[in-house]
């Protein structure tokens, strides 16, 4: 009696489960290179098409439609149509025009292309991909540096990427004190196939963090983001956007702490705006050249205010507050705040807000540029003897925007700076360090012939000078 009643249970559930199947709206993810990932549940709000398949007459929207109402990122597109079973085809975004979604008698999503092969007629639907080949400036990507090579993937493209299909631990769900663990199978895109070999390996992420994490892990596609995973499956960090392998030690928040860790010591750090460690390899100015030098990390996104706060802070840009272009605001204490007689000399604008008035330095000659009145400003303000000075040089930026970060505007630019700083070194008694906030790479973006922002050598990786050797203090 228990056998036959436990058959007949087994078969009310399956009845019901295929009952369910067939009532259920239907789902479809748009993902990879789009603003937000979407949902397309029924026909609302698109055109409808009566079209012919197999003698059979059906409703159906075209799918550059449904592409059009979303937020597509970059250009060059292709489109992966992908069903529940893992058959996928890639199509041109430029030839979909007669390709249309439509929903079968079983409530799935298929695919029908009029005038593409037959191996795009994708049944049972389950994601649309969307896959940028040509990034736009600072669009949101998995960018990897190795070495002096970087490597990008717009999130579609990585979502092509090989993988191995791995059993996932999702969490624990506990109910009246019962805990079960939760597994789900997951494509996972080994690190390993991104080098031959690393000893080191630091991720950055959305949030701005820097953590270090084992080159064995895994990378897990999230629709429009990925997360690392660790080498046990088991440990995510959400929304990586970044992977070094043998990564430099020091990065830009080592100056911040090292004002802080030595209270007592005189230090002046001048920042020179934009000029990155291969912009120095080029130029090889001569009084900074003789210099202690070292290359060094610089903070995402590689832009002026986000690193500056990293800088006279000793934190990343998590802590600081200070993530955006936009963001002024820093939410902890600066290195300024620790001493009495700090002086901070800016150039024409305050990028940010800190603990101590901003001496602000105009253009008051007209020269098209403030830095001979940041240097004047400077040689003024070492008179009062200050046991911390901060000094930004901001020129170098603005020429190589102009011009390029290798013209030879660039260079004519880095050798006045470099007068400047041999004379303000000889002007101070104590410990001297020149950084930079980012590099540039040669890009032309809305009319400028440099550019930075990105997780790319160029622009990650800038010169960091110091006199004498201040790591054995």
């Amino acid at each position: 009696m228990k056998k036959l009643f436990a058959v007949i249970l087994t078969l009310f559930l399956t009845a019901c489960a295929t009952n369910n199947i067939n009532t259920v709206k239907p789902i479809v993810t748009i993902i990879g290179d789009v603003a937000e990932n979407v949902e397309i549940k029924d026909y609302s709000d698109l055109e409808q098409f009566k079209i012919e398949i197999s003698d059979e007459t059906v409703t159906a929207v075209k799918l550059k439609d449904i592409l059009n109402n979303i937020e597509i990122k970059g250009s060059d597109i292709e489109i992966l149509v992908e069903s529940y079973d893992g058959v996928s085809a890639l199509l041109k975004y430029d030839e979909i025009e007669n390709t249309y979604l439509y929903i079968d008698e079983d409530k799935h999503w298929c695919v029908y292309g009029q005038d593409l092969p037959i191996q795009s007629r994708i049944k049972y639907l389950e994601n649309i991909v969307v896959v940028t080949n040509e990034l736009e400036h600072q669009q949101k990507c998995f960018r990897i540096i190795n070495g002096f090579e970087d490597y990008e993937f717009s999130y579609g493209q990585l979502y092509l990427e090989d993988g191995v299909l791995s059993t996932v631990f999702e969490g624990d769900a506990t109910l009246n004190d019962k805990t079960i663990g939760v597994y789900k199978k997951r494509k996972l895109i080994p690190l390993k196939n991104y080098y031959q070999s690393a000893d080191t390996c630091i991720g950055y992420f959305a949030d701005g963090s820097q953590i270090e994490i084992d080159p064995k892990g895994y990378l897990l596609h999230r629709g429009n983001s990925v997360d690392y995973i660790n080498p046990d499956k088991k440990t995510p960090i959400n929304d990586i956007i970044g992977v070094w392998f043998d990564y430099h030690e020091k990065g830009v928040e080592y100056v911040g702490n090292y004002v802080k860790n030595n209270p007592d010591e005189k230090v002046m750090v001048i920042e020179i705006d934009g000029y990155g460690y291969t912009a120095h390899e080029k130029f090889k100015p001569e009084f900074l050249s003789s210099l202690n030098i070292e290359p060094m990390r610089t903070v995402m996104p590689s832009i002026s205010n986000v690193a500056l706060a990293s800088i006279i802070t000793g934190e990343l840009p998590n802590i600081t507050g200070i993530k955006t272009r936009s963001d002024r605001e820093l939410t902890i204490d600066d290195m300024f705040s620790t001493r009495d007689n700090a002086i901070i000399v800016e150039g024409n604008t305050m990028l940010i807000t800190m603990s101590k008035e901003q001496t602000l330095s105009l253009d008051t000659n007209n020269s098209g540029s403030n830095d001979d009145e940041v240097y004047d400003n400077s040689i003024s303000a070492l008179n009062s003897n200050p046991d911390l000075i901060y000094i930004h040089f901001h020129g170098f930026d603005d020429v190589a925007h102009i011009y390029g970060p290798y013209s030879q505007q660039a260079n004519d630019k880095i050798l006045e700076l470099d007068g400047y700083i041999k004379s303000l070194v000889e002007n101070f008694d104590g410990t001297v360090m020149v950084v930079s906030d980012h590099g540039q790479h040669e890009k032309e973006y809305e009319g400028k012939k440099g550019n930075h922002g990105e997780f790319i050598y160029e622009d990650m990786v800038i010169p960091f000078f110091t006199v004498g050797d201040i790591n054995e203090k």
